[in-house]
């Protein structure tokens, strides 16, 4: 079956909608709050998986796919999420987070234009005052078809 073409728009609107379907599978984390998104650049310390999507500029794939109307693109996406939980729990939940994120994003390929999803590595974690109220920036690698006007 062959890609649609995309737009930015349409590829973070089924990005979004992946990540809220999202159940955490990480024991200590399954009474926390489900993964709910946000436009604010704070989040209030009382939730956890409060995430916002950022895109970098993205640019043409050299040996990528195009044709009429639609040219391959690479992007990177950041998924800064907000978390509140004990400082003692935070590496092993972040982790597992993003292996979860991980299997959902690169299973999206050959839907919404998406060609392929892949982690950039280890989430940053951007520690606030309180110890048990972090941010990490889960990133991504997105390529897709984008559909041109």
């Amino acid at each position: 079956m062959p890609l649609t073409p995309s737009t930015l728009d349409q590829v973070e609107d089924a990005v979004r909608a992946a990540i809220r379907g999202v159940v955490p599978r990480f024991q200590r984390a399954r009474d926390q709050d489900v993964w709910t998104p946000y436009e604010k650049r704070t989040a209030s310390a009382a939730y956890t998986r409060r995430f916002r999507l950022e895109w970098e500029l993205g640019s043409w794939t050299s040996e990528g796919l195009f044709g009429l109307g639609a040219s391959d693109t690479t992007t990177t996406l950041h998924v800064l999420t907000d978390y509140t939980i004990p400082e003692q729990h935070m590496a092993e939940v972040v982790e597992d987070d993003h292996y979860q994120l991980r299997d959902v994003l690169s299973a999206m390929a050959g839907t919404y234009g998406i060609i392929q999803i892949e982690s950039m590595g280890a989430p940053s974690i951007y520690d606030e005052e309180n110890k048990d109220h972090f941010t990490a920036d889960h990133a991504y690698r997105v390529r897709y078809l984008k559909a041109r006007a």
